[in-house]
């Protein structure tokens, strides 16, 4: 065996036991195995270097690459009336699928008739604005006339009419206080006459009787100067400024009394707004609805049923008589033009694989693979199943590049096997995988020499399922064993245990 394998600290212990085990195990086996026998009834083969490819395959289906996708853009579940067969040739403009409407129609019908109900009491509530701006403009104009007809009575009074009667009043006294004087002197002329028999008792009573009557007019002016200071003014004043004060109040309160009228008006004017807002919304929806039921084609090309595996898995599907919810795909033009295949990796097998990669398609009803290369990796991984919540796939995009033979026989969603080449190299030693036994990095296989069947310790690499490469403990030209029978297995297997032991 080549000791260049066993652990440095051990080398020498390691190379003694092991000559000495492979040895015994060798008798063992040589034992168990005829070396004179010919080499083709050991089912060995000669160690060549050779091409080592490490290829994973996955299945998908062929998608257009750039498709106009066309969804339901009715807001009502509805149902599929009618769908063209999925392959027809449509041109720009064509009907493809129609969408039952008649639920839609009766509510756009009860919504306009509510437009109309709420527009009639919009126009009302505006012809009442106009009545009661009218309204509460005259009675604003009738407050303003009270309020400055009492305040302009008061000033009045205060200025003019008050100070004026006191003055007539004041002049009328003194004009009464020369007459009572003027009377009083000719009443004592009159008396001193009387007295030296020059006049008669009755000219003297007449006197007496006119210097009376101006004495108690005098005192009648006099009576009614004091009540107009100190009674009727202050009565009047006060009467005039509560009827100035009352009427500047019944102008605030009619100013506030059309304030609320307004306001009242007003916010039946914006509720009605508002309603019929909502309700020409509602309306408008209701006719894109309808219109949308109605769906044709937005370009040339070929209809594809809108169906992926995810939606079919819910019971989406498209087809006559289906349910159809909002922004549901019915149906994609693709571009004839490019095609891709989208297939799923797991984390390990995603991150070994760069972009732009070369990839190998079978596409089937075709002879010959396409090529393909990636065009896109995931960013993030999707949970394969809710099952199985831990295993995850990253979404690999394959572009694919076909000639034009191949291009016409591709048929839509047809199904499609890739080929990833994940390492590849060259001029390396492989064996099967069935010819190597052992556990952790001790591993044997059987080299069919000139001293006849013996084990060998190797150094294993990568494998494909099929080969394993071997790095180190096998020489090209060599023979080796390419399955091991049970009997040989398990002694190569006791092997790597003993030396595992040991080292």
């Amino acid at each position: 065996m080549n000791s260049d394998f066993a652990h440095p600290g051990s080398r020498v212990r390691a190379t003694v036991v092991s000559v000495v085990l492979i040895a015994a195990i060798a008798a063992i086996l040589v034992g168990a195995i005829d070396s004179t026998s010919p080499a083709a009834a050991l089912n060995s083969i000669t160690v060549e270097p050779s091409v080592f490819r490490r290829e994973l395959v996955r299945n998908g289906v062929v998608e257009p690459q750039d498709s106009v996708v066309v969804r339901s853009e009715c807001f009502w579940k509805t149902h599929l009336l009618s769908i063209l067969p999925e392959g027809t040739i449509v041109r720009k403009g064509d009907v493809v699928a129609v969408l039952d409407s008649s639920e839609i129609e009766e509510y756009a019908r009860t919504r306009e008739l509510l437009l109309i109900k709420y527009q009639n009491r919009l126009d009302a509530a505006i012809k009442e604005q106009e009545i009661v701006a009218a309204q509460n403009e005259r009675r604003l104009d009738q407050a303003e006339f009270a309020q400055e007809s009492a305040a302009a009575v008061l000033k009045e009074y205060v200025a003019a009419t008050h100070p004026r009667e006191v003055s007539d009043l004041r002049s009328e006294v003194r004009l009464m206080d020369d007459q009572v004087e003027s009377a009083k002197v000719d009443l004592d002329r009159t008396a001193a006459l009387c007295m030296r028999g020059l006049d008669d008792e009755s000219s003297l009573r007449r006197q007496q009787a006119v210097f009376d009557r101006l004495c108690q007019k005098r005192d009648g002016l006099i009576a009614d100067l004091s009540y107009l200071q100190e009674f009727s003014h202050p009565r009047q004043l006060l009467l005039r400024r509560g009827n100035a004060e009352n009427l500047t109040h019944n102008l605030e309160r009619t100013r506030l009394k059309n304030s609320l009228a307004e306001i009242r008006n007003n916010r039946n004017i914006l509720a009605y707004r508002r309603v019929l807002q909502i309700y020409e919304r509602y309306y408008k929806r209701a006719l894109e609805s309808i219109e949308a039921c109605t769906m044709r084609a937005p370009c040339d090309g070929q209809v594809i049923y809108g169906q992926s595996w995810s939606s079919r898995s819910r019971g989406v599907t498209v087809e006559e008589g289906a349910s159809v919810r909002f922004q549901q795909e019915i149906f994609q033009i693709p571009n004839e033009r490019k095609r891709r295949v989208r297939v799923p990796l797991n984390e390990t097998q995603a991150w070994n694989l760069p972009l732009h990669a070369r990839v190998s398609v079978q596409i089937e009803g075709l002879e010959d693979p396409v090529t393909g290369s990636v065009r896109e990796i995931a960013r993030y991984a999707k949970v394969r199943s809710s099952w199985t919540p831990d295993e995850k796939d990253y979404w690999i995009e394959i572009e694919l590049h076909p000639n034009r033979n191949q291009l016409k026989q591709i048929a839509p969603r047809a199904d499609a096997e890739v080929t990833f080449v994940i390492s590849q190299r060259q001029d390396v030693l492989q064996v099967p995988v069935n010819a190597v036994a052992g556990q952790c990095d001790c591993h044997f296989v059987l080299v069919d020499g000139p001293e006849g069947v013996v084990p060998r310790r190797v150094m294993p690499g990568e494998n494909n399922g099929e080969s394993v490469c071997i790095s180190a403990g096998l020489k090209p030209g060599e023979r080796v064993v390419a399955e091991l029978q049970e009997q040989q297995h398990t002694h190569l297997m006791q092997l790597a245990e003993k030396l595992l032991q040991q080292n």
